[in-house]
């Protein structure tokens, strides 16, 4: 942008804000930061105006963060820069506009240490695998990675075939909830199984959910 067009751009910026705009407004209508419009309002001494956005001005705002999040690979802390938001309501405009985020560095420090209880307590990689959406390799390699001795386990040199009492005495435990009033999804979510396998383990034992 010329000197020429940033002076044109800067009064038309400077009529929006006397005219009512928001700095947010001015913001996503000039494709700046709200820091930035700050900046230039305090420059040319232009009071700034106060209030929330109106509805279109929002809806203008949404789609523009969507877009940063979407198509530009934008961060949840970039766009809140940009537009004078917190981190929450980025994710909970990203939320309602179906845009996926990865999760944070402190979400994945969470799940991978609940995926080692998961393993130390007995669980079977597949199981485990189940529970969190993810592949045994990766179940695997979480578990090494947070200290789990892994050694024993099946695809591990040296490994024999596990005894099935430990899964017998699963399933029968399993029965016992569904008698117990429990449904199929609660007992497939407390044990890591799809309901499916639930389900199987249901007839098998004579049980109904």
């Amino acid at each position: 942008m010329t000197r020429a067009q940033q002076v044109d751009r800067n009064r038309a910026i400077v009529q929006d804000l006397k005219g009512g705009m928001s700095t947010t407004g001015a913001a996503v209508k000039h494709g700046l930061s709200a820091e930035r419009i700050r900046q230039i309002a305090r420059q040319i001494g232009v009071p700034l105006p106060r209030g929330r956005l109106t509805k279109a001005a929002s809806a203008e705002r949404n789609r523009a963060i969507v877009q940063d999040l979407r198509g530009g690979g934008m961060s949840i802390k970039g766009a809140a820069t940009k537009y004078d938001l917190s981190g929450y309501w980025i994710k909970e405009i990203a939320k309602q506009n179906g845009v996926s985020l990865p999760p944070s560095p402190q979400m994945h420090a969470k799940r991978n240490r609940a995926i080692a209880r998961d393993v130390r307590g007995g669980m079977r990689c597949i199981e485990v695998a189940t529970k969190y959406g993810l592949t045994q390799p990766s179940i695997w390699r979480i578990a090494q990675a947070e200290g789990v001795d892994m050694s024993g386990r099946r695809g591990s040199r040296g490994h024999r075939e596990r005894p099935r009492e430990r899964d017998r005495e699963r399933n029968r435990q399993i029965v016992q909830d569904l008698k117990a009033g429990m449904s199929r999804k609660e007992t497939a979510t407390k044990y890591g199984l799809s309901r499916n396998r639930i389900g199987e383990i249901a007839r098998h034992g004579k049980a109904t959910s």
